[in-house]
C-alpha cells in the first residue's frame, strides 16, 4: 500500500546489464485510490529491480517463486517537480516473516557496510589501513556465518573487494586471482558488477601489462 500514490503510475525496471544499464520494463501499475498496486514479472534468477514513479524510486531484490508485500511511508506528489537528476528515496518495508529475506539480509549488511565506510574512511584512502578491511570482513562472516543463500554470500564478497580495489588498487593482479579468475562471470548481480566495472576501468587505455 502506498499513501499519497493514488493516480500516478508506478512502474517495475531492471536492467539488461550494469555495464550499459539500459533499463527494461517489466511491468507498469496505475495506483488505485486506495493506494494499492500489483506488479507481476517472471523470473529464472534473482535479479535487482527498481520501483519508479515519477519523483520517488526505490530498489530491491526479487527472487524466483516469491511473492512480496510492501507497505511505504505516505509520499507527497502535489507541487512536486519531475527531478533532473536523482529522485526521492521510496521508503518501505517488506512484509513477511522471513528471518532470512534476502532484501532484509542486504538492507542490514549495507548499513553496517556504509557505517564502516564513514567511520574508517581516512585510515582506509588515506593511510591504506587494509588491516581494517580483514577485521570488518571477520566482523561480517560472524554476523552472518548461518546464512546459505549464494546471493547474498556473492554480495557480500564483492562490496568487500570493491573496498579492496579502491584501497590496495596497485595489487590488481593478486584481485584478479582472488576474485575473477577461475570463477562464474555474474553478469546480473549488482555488487559483482561493480567491482568488474571498477577493476576494468579504463583497462584498455592506462597500458596494463
Amino acid at each position: 500500500m502506498l499513501h499519497g500514490g493514488s493516480g500516478n503510475e508506478i512502474r517495475l525496471i531492471t536492467y539488461t546489464d550494469y555495464i550499459s544499464n539500459t533499463e527494461i520494463l517489466l511491468d507498469r501499475f496505475m495506483i488505485d485510490s486506495a493506494g494499492n498496486f500489483s506488479l507481476h514479472t517472471q523470473l529464472t534468477e534473482t535479479i535487482s529491480v527498481v520501483l519508479d514513479l515519477d519523483y520517488y524510486s526505490t530498489t530491491f531484490y526479487l527472487e524466483p517463486g516469491k511473492n512480496y508485500l510492501l507497505e511505504f511511508d505516505t509520499i507527497f506528489t502535489a507541487d512536486q517537480y519531475r527531478p533532473f537528476y536523482e529522485k526521492e528515496p521510496l521508503v518501505f518495508r517488506i512484509i513477511s516473516e522471513e528471518s532470512e529475506e534476502l532484501n532484509r539480509l542486504i538492507f542490514d549488511f549495507s548499513d553496517r557496510y556504509y557505517n564502516f565506510l564513514l567511520e574508517n574512511f581516512q585510515s582506509l584512502y588515506n593511510r591504506r589501513d587494509k588491516s581494517l578491511i580483514d577485521t570488518f570482513k571477520s566482523e561480517i562472516e560472524q554476523q552472518f556465518s548461518g546464512i546459505q543463500n549464494n546471493y547474498f554470500k556473492s554480495f557480500i564478497e564483492y562490496k568487500i573487494a570493491t573496498i579492496e580495489l579502491s584501497v590496495t588498487g596497485t595489487i590488481k593482479p593478486k584481485l584478479f586471482r582472488k576474485y575473477i579468475q577461475g570463477k562464474p562471470i555474474l553478469y546480473s548481480h549488482p555488487a559483482y558488477m561493480e567491482f568488474f566495472n571498477q577493476f576494468f576501468d579504463h583497462y584498455l587505455t592506462a597500458g596494463n601489462k
